[in-house]
């Protein structure tokens, strides 16, 4: 139930127990990205503690961590191209209820760039925060 809430506070999405519960629908990647995220969070990692051991990544965290990433700025992204195509129809009077990304969008014009980096990419991460 919180997970709902904030993914339709968030994105205007909704997901039903069912839709989370199936494997490989875009409920169930969020959660899974998210549990892993949260997890790696708080994973001791050898390279962090002695830096020289880096490269050789043996407990497969770094590896780990990229395919987290991915899985979630895939998610992010599509969101926000689902948020940009509706930003269109509403221009054409489709009028909708307005989510965190929309205010998000709506504040920073396309080629906007905050502190060296483009708007998608502090969108996506302040959504993360979120």
């Amino acid at each position: 139930m919180t997970f709902n809430i904030n993914v339709q506070m968030i994105a205007g999405k909704r997901f039903s127990d069912e839709a989370i519960k199936e494997e490989d629908s875009e409920g169930w990647r969020l959660r899974k990205a998210i549990r892993d995220a949260t997890y790696l969070s708080g994973v001791f990692v050898v390279a962090d503690a002695i830096p020289w051991l880096g490269w050789f990544d043996f407990q497969g965290y770094v590896g780990f961590m990229k395919r987290t990433a991915k899985e979630l700025d895939s998610i992010l992204h599509r969101w926000m191209d689902d948020h940009m195509r509706k930003r269109g129809d509403d221009e054409n009077g489709n009028k909708s209820e307005n989510d965190f990304l929309d205010v998000l969008i709506s504040v920073f014009e396309e080629n906007d760039e905050i502190y060296g980096h483009k708007r998608d990419i502090v969108l996506k991460a302040t959504t993360l925060v979120c």
